[in-house]
């Protein structure tokens, strides 16, 4: 990843380019994983050191292999969900790049008695990384097998932090 900060140079490199293709490739990839319930395609989003951190909605901050497990339980009553990413905030530093990205989710959940309702959460998904002045919330790496999300970690908007 090429040094891209946007407030200091408008100009793009190709190198650029192509790393916000590859970081928006990641990222989408990300929310079809979680929709299709891939876990091996959710797996490989990752670096297996990779810390994820969904405390802040309910979740827990574990390695990946026990999110999988986490996540098997928390959509067990999920019959459809679209996570759908906007607005990406990205700073390219070397190898390493921080992002804030907005994400809406509705879903359909099994209430029982053969009903569903539908229910819609909204989060900064991914919450900048290892540059920043807020603790590491979503960093990337690139590796041999192209660019990984090593430390996710979700957060409310600032906007809707609601006393948090």
């Amino acid at each position: 990843m090429t040094k891209a900060n946007r407030g200091e140079n408008m100009a793009l490199t190709i190198h650029d380019i192509a790393d916000r293709f590859e970081i928006n490739d990641l990222l989408v990839r990300y929310c079809y994983a979680v929709d299709d319930r891939d876990w091996d395609s959710y797996q490989k989003v990752f670096t297996p050191d990779a810390v994820i951190d969904d405390t802040i909605i309910g979740g827990v901050r574990s390695g990946v292999e026990d999110h999988i497990v986490f996540m098997k339980k928390a959509l067990a009553k999920i019959k459809i969900s679209q996570h759908a990413i906007s607005t990406v905030l990205l700073t390219v530093h070397g190898n390493e790049a921080n992002t804030r990205v907005h994400c809406s989710c509705p879903m359909v959940v099994d209430v029982g008695d053969g009903k569903t309702q539908f229910f819609s959460r909204f989060i900064t998904m991914c919450r900048t990384g290892l540059h920043s002045d807020q603790p590491p919330n979503h960093a990337l790496q690139r590796t041999a097998a192209g660019c990984r999300d090593c430390n996710r970690r979700a957060s409310w908007p600032p906007s809707l932090s609601l006393g948090r």
